[in-house]
């Protein structure tokens, strides 16, 4: 054998090695939760086994928590422009219209066709940076055509209130922010800039989530008795064997926690920091003196912690599985209540279940379905003391979003015939679907969220509710022009503007619009006359 063919030879074994080392690598690697799980488990006691699988659990929703409180002091601090909109879009067919109509207008407006066929509601809030100036605005629409137009501006550095109504003037009523609250805008000014200290001197994202991963760690340190077993479990049509933990506690156990807690929190130096740092914004406040203050109330919450031992003794149990996680729960309140849930996933099968049971009363919904990639599906079943009451189609539910922390899915939800027969009952006069079903959409991700709520009879739409709501940054906020505004001195003058409106201008665009006559007519009858 040449050199070269003994070479080439050895080159193909350290491939050959290399590969089969990776693989079980990636092979450990990927089996290590259930492992490390497996381990944990064997290795200790029934308590400290629960106390790892719930401070594993916390971990994720301490951080969820943190993230969403970062998101608030960031807004309160008015570090950017701001916008924020709320759209509320319906719309109805005439059996819907007669069925408002009979109601809210009487017969006549019930039996005439209303010719809406779509309300539209608009809603938004601006802020620029630093505060300075803010709208309020909101709008109606009938048939894409607006009906009505208002807008709301506060402006601290020009220290006046301005309103815009363009259906009804070109002119912009406005005042002195002093005149209609009783505040000088330099007072406001001043108490956002605090408002701002206070944000800066927040604890930081991080910080929050040390401090509260270490109460809730010493919390969990109190759980006292526990007892685990391998449990076979049912949710849907999936079965999987997990390891059930039960922990039994009364009212004494809590009280004696949350001493613990009050204790450690008084002695605390990492805490003292930091509401130290939050209460030197106040510079001509004394910052010890109302720490000490604080001191003083956490204290005194002991007083009212004996009542706890009133409280009976619960049980709680959590089913985990093989990596650790905890998938389910059951709160068991002495002999009278009961509150359980479970999610199982086996290969690309699900199964939920969920119980309530409130004495002699038993409220159930369970079913399952399957997974494609990360998008699931499913058939879900309610029911009230064993009758069905409800059926709930799932589908397109997100895993990956759902994690993330968005909610993307759809359901239809059917009633059964009892369910039926009682709505029209509670309805009562007949305009009631013969064939409801409920279909219910939501989409969200960073910066919107649409959520579409629709009651169908049998193939056609009875009603439908769209709800849009966006966060924009970035964008400054159009105040109208001075030589548009008219300056009032004082509040009877600024709402007597606003109260003298002529209603024959909405009634026109109500015309306008396509809404038949008997419906303005009696909307007519519903709408202020001007002082």
């Amino acid at each position: 054998m040449s050199r070269a063919s003994g070479k080439r030879k050895k080159r193909l074994w350290a491939v050959i090695l290399i590969g089969i080392a990776v693989s079980l690598a990636a092979v450990l690697i990927f089996f290590m939760p259930v492992i490390w799980n497996a381990a944990r488990y064997a290795l200790s006691s029934p308590a400290e086994y629960y106390r790892y699988v719930e401070e594993k659990a916390a971990k994720k929703k301490i951080s969820d928590f943190c993230q969403w409180y970062a998101e608030i002091v960031e807004k309160c601090s008015f570090t950017e422009n701001r916008r924020g909109e709320v759209s509320l879009r319906l719309e109805a067919g005439d059996e819907f219209w007669e069925l408002i109509g009979t109601t809210v207008f009487g017969t006549a407006a019930g039996k005439e066709a209303s010719g809406i066929k779509e309300v539209g509601l608009d809603f938004s809030a601006a802020a620029e940076q630093d505060g300075v100036r803010a709208m309020l605005s909101g709008a109606l629409s009938l048939n894409q055509l607006r009906v009505l137009d208002t807008s709301v501006f506060v402006d601290l550095q020009q220290d006046s209130v301005c309103a815009r109504i363009p259906e009804f003037s070109g002119e912009c009523p406005a005042i002195a922010i002093e005149e209609l609250i009783g505040l000088d805008s330099g007072d406001l000014k001043e108490f956002l800039a605090l408002l701002q200290q206070f944000c800066k001197a927040m604890p930081k994202e991080g910080e929050l989530k040390r401090l509260l991963r270490r109460y809730v760690s010493l919390a969990l340190s109190c759980a006292g008795e526990a007892e685990s077993e391998k449990e076979i479990v049912k949710a849907g049509y999936v079965i999987k064997e997990c390891t059930e933990v039960t922990v039994t506690f009364d009212g004494a156990a809590v009280r004696d926690m949350l001493e613990m807690l009050l204790e450690e929190m008084s002695a605390d130096k990492k805490l003292e920091a930091l509401v130290m740092e939050v209460l030197e914004v106040r510079e001509e406040e004394n910052a010890e003196e109302k720490y000490q203050w604080f001191l003083g109330k956490v204290a005194g919450l002991s007083g009212y912690l004996e009542a706890l031992e009133d409280v009976g003794e619960i049980k709680m149990t959590v089913w985990v599985n093989q990596k650790g996680e905890i998938i389910g729960r059951r709160f068991l309140f002495g002999d009278k209540s009961e509150f359980s849930y479970i999610a199982l996933v086996d290969g690309k099968k699900i199964g939920c279940r969920i119980r309530l049971r409130v004495g002699k009363t038993v409220i159930l919904l369970e079913g399952g379905g399957e997974r494609k990639r990360e998008l699931y599906s499913g058939e879900f079943e309610c029911s009230v003391m064993g009758l069905r009451v409800a059926e709930i189609f799932v589908t397109d539910f997100n895993l990956k979003d759902w994690r993330d922390g968005y909610l993307n899915a759809s359901a239809t939800i059917s009633p059964s015939g009892m369910l039926k027969t009682l709505l029209k009952r509670a309805a009562g006069n007949g305009f009631f679907p013969e064939q409801p079903k409920l279909i219910l959409s939501i989409a969200e991700d960073k910066k919107e969220r649409e959520i579409t709520t629709a009651l169908w009879n049998g193939e056609e739409v009875f009603a439908a509710l769209t709800c849009r709501q966006t966060e924009r940054i970035g964008e400054r906020i159009t105040v109208p022009e001075k030589e548009q505004m008219v300056l009032f001195e004082d509040r009877a003058a600024f709402f007597g503007w606003l109260k003298e409106a002529e209603k024959e201008k909405v009634l026109e665009k109500l015309e306008e619009a396509g809404v038949s006559s008997v419906w303005i007519q009696a909307i007519d009858r519903f709408l202020p006359e001007p002082e």
